[in-house]
């Protein structure tokens, strides 16, 4: 399997994001800052997209011109779920069952 080597070293050095990955492995802080300043900038069109489609949504549904105060309290409701959910747990062993445990291996 092509993602097993990855998966090891992450969970054998706690590595929990692309840009921790980057970072370790080629023991570079900028490494795993431009990693992180790539996904943004790679991640904001796509939450601009989103962001714009629940707004035009609720403008379709409640028949009213699509107000900014919808865009900004969808805004407030992503960011509050992300502060709330979002964070990170630090186990030492935690196991969860993701979607690379569930393909076959060669092994």
């Amino acid at each position: 399997m092509l993602l097993y080597p990855i998966l090891k070293i992450t969970r054998t050095y706690q590595l929990s994001s692309l840009a921790d990955l980057f970072a370790f492995r080629f023991r570079s802080t900028w490494a795993g800052a431009l990693t992180t300043i790539f996904m943004l900038i790679g991640v904001l069109p796509l939450l601009a997209l989103q962001i714009q489609a629940v707004a035009d949504s609720i403008g379709i549904m409640t028949r009213e011109p699509v107000q900014h105060r919808v865009a900004l309290s969808f805004c407030a409701l992503i960011t509050l779920f992300t502060i709330f959910f979002g964070s990170r747990h630090i186990a030492t062993r935690r196991n969860t069952k993701a979607w690379y445990s569930r393909l076959p291996s060669n092994r």
